[in-house]
């Protein structure tokens, strides 16, 4: 089974970013995630995935909730997530980052801390 990561970046006002990947068909939009190296940890990939496809650089030890893994419907993929609130990284200012994804949003989801 393949494994991906990816991370669900909410910022301060709970919106997630949302990415066009490059290199993607013009309706492709997601999180930052893809599949993991030989010999990475599923957040280690997430945090890897992160950088290249946003240019934001999560540090390892950033706060963090793990999602459950979720496999694909033809159970060939599995991927694992994790949420990363920058109310809760104050070191964090994702605005300041240059994002290199084609287009991006972000996206009305959770008010922070609602999903407790």
């Amino acid at each position: 089974m393949k494994k991906l990561g990816g991370i669900f970046l909410v910022n301060n006002d709970g919106k997630v970013l949302i990415c066009h990947p490059t290199g993607q068909a013009s309706w492709t939009w997601s999180i930052p995630k893809g599949n993991l190296e030989r010999g990475e940890t599923p957040f280690e990939g997430a945090l890897r995935e992160t950088w290249e496809e946003t240019n934001i650089k999560l540090p390892f030890d950033v706060v963090k909730t793990d999602i459950t893994p979720q496999s694909n419907n033809k159970g060939n993929k599995e991927l694992h997530t994790y949420l990363v609130f920058e109310g809760d990284n104050p070191d964090l200012n994702w605005e300041s980052f240059k994002l290199k994804c084609n287009s991006h949003f972000w996206r009305n989801s959770l008010k922070y801390r609602d999903w407790e």
